[in-house]
């Protein structure tokens, strides 16, 4: 598979390492493919080769049978009907193994759920901790200059709470923070506003410069040090605000 690996990497642009990693993942997904279907394909030919003569008759009988009840135009359309349903179904086959080959890079025999695709490091940091750390059936109430969508997914059958600001209701996030969403602050919100649903936890979770507290980094001493364990640096502190308190303990500022 070694030996794949590096003919694949060659295919890609020698100065593009994200297209040599997926050309290298793909070519890992051909190879085992290959490991895979070779035996039983070798076996399934010689299965046949030995019983041709009981399984020619049959084919060809059932080939018989389809188009000896009709003729003129009707036989036409029903072989192409036929034809036509198997060049369908040959198509979506092929396009479903080269789309699983496309996607071995990143999934392997994961799930999106475990995978967590398309979704920024720092976001998928923080699923990962809230599935840790929070129960399934809980309530969590975010304050955020994020969208929310990808949380209330990834973190079902918990129930997700976040008041939008109006000014950000219409507005498409885009990467890295290019564009600002206003949003509100935890302290800017009411009380009864925070414990309307009754949450079980409450999450601040900033990523915009104007909405970060450097000083409050620390805060979260267990988050502090989840985060250092997936980075496996005993120094690093995340650029993002990110603070989980349970509803019991939180004290308005």
């Amino acid at each position: 598979v070694e030996v794949f690996q590096a003919w694949a990497s060659r295919q890609a642009p020698p100065d593009d390492l994200f297209a040599q990693f997926e050309f290298i993942g793909r070519g890992e997904a051909i190879w085992w493919m290959c490991c895979f279907l070779a035996p039983l394909g070798v076996v399934a030919s010689a299965v046949l080769f030995a019983k041709r003569a009981a399984v020619a008759p049959v084919i060809v009988g059932a080939i018989d049978e389809i188009f000896s009840h009709t003729s003129g135009r009707l036989a036409i359309v029903r072989r192409l009907a036929i034809l036509a349903a198997i060049l369908v179904g040959v198509v979506h086959l092929a396009g479903g193994v080269w789309q699983r080959v496309k996607d071995w890079p990143y999934y392997r025999l994961s799930s999106g759920e475990t995978v967590l695709p398309n979704i920024s490091e720092s976001n998928r940091e923080v699923i990962r901790y809230l599935q840790q750390t929070t129960p399934e059936d809980s309530t969590i109430f975010i304050a955020s200059d994020q969208k929310l969508y990808f949380l209330s997914y990834y973190l079902w059958p918990r129930k997700v709470v976040h008041r939008m600001h109006p000014e950000a209701e219409h507005l498409i996030p885009r990467a890295n923070q290019a564009r600002q969403l206003a949003a509100y602050r935890l302290k800017e919100l009411p009380q009864d506003v925070v414990l309307q649903g009754q949450p079980d936890f409450i999450v601040e979770y900033f990523e915009g410069p104007e909405f970060v507290e450097p000083e409050r980094h620390a805060e979260d001493a267990r988050w502090l040090r989840f985060t250092r364990e997936v980075h496996r640096d005993s120094n690093y502190t995340p650029p993002y605000l990110f603070t989980l308190t349970p509803a019991k303990e939180w004290k308005p500022r």
